[in-house]
């Protein structure tokens, strides 16, 4: 088993991050609410640069807050100041929506948004849409020192509804459970988590389980 921490991104975030990987956890994660806390991707950077072997990750990002094209981009530059140890974490959007007077992300557009993320890290030319324009587009300098597409990075879905898990297990590399404290609560989840899995001829077994829950030092 892992221990990781979450934290509130600020720019004091990397310190916290160092702090946690000298005391042997595994993941540093941070939020990413735009209207309440700092900007995700600018603390990770920051976090780069002060830890060694953690892995570090958005818990949560979602595909109403970037176009894919930009979220693709700044995980594949994370990932070039972190080789390998890169994480993300993508659900509906709920606290980043809600702030916004507006609602979560569908969870059709979740699907799309990393797969356009998947099929740009791997080096293709894709199918991209917005409004009623169809473009394919790719990287186009992966080679240059820029970006790293080399180092796979992995896709935790967070996921508490049956549609939004059974996608995790479909499609994603893990999954990210909020609140699933009881034993009742952990087997009703990832058992739509293995529907999915198994839809696709995948196995619970193989994915990456995060059971996320809150507590007051």
């Amino acid at each position: 088993m892992d221990f990781g921490v979450i934290f509130l991104p600020t720019i004091e975030s990397s310190k916290d991050a160092a702090f946690a990987e000298s005391k042997g956890f595994t993941h540093a994660w941070v939020g990413d609410s735009q209207m309440v806390w700092a900007d995700a991707f600018q603390c990770l950077a920051l976090c780069t640069t002060q830890t060694k072997t953690i892995k570090l990750g958005t818990n949560v990002t979602n595909p109403k807050s970037r176009i894919a094209p930009v979220t693709a981009c700044n995980f594949a530059t994370l990932n070039m100041l972190a080789p390998g140890r890169v994480v993300m974490g993508i659900g509906t959007g709920n606290t980043a929506r809600r702030t916004l007077g507006m609602p979560a992300a569908k969870l059709a557009d979740l699907r799309t948004h990393i797969e356009v993320c998947r099929g740009l890290w791997r080096g293709e030319t894709i199918s991209y849409e917005e409004s009623e324009r169809r473009r394919m587009i790719r990287f186009l300098n992966p080679d240059s020192g820029f970006i790293n597409l080399k180092d796979n990075i992995p896709v935790y879905i967070a996921g508490s509804g049956p549609k939004s898990l059974e996608l995790a297990g479909e499609i994603a590399d893990g999954v990210i459970l909020f609140g699933t404290v009881g034993d009742s609560l952990l087997k009703y989840t990832l058992s739509h988590v293995r529907r999915g899995a198994e839809r696709v001829g995948k196995r619970l077994e193989d994915m990456y389980i995060v059971v996320v829950t809150a507590f007051h030092v």
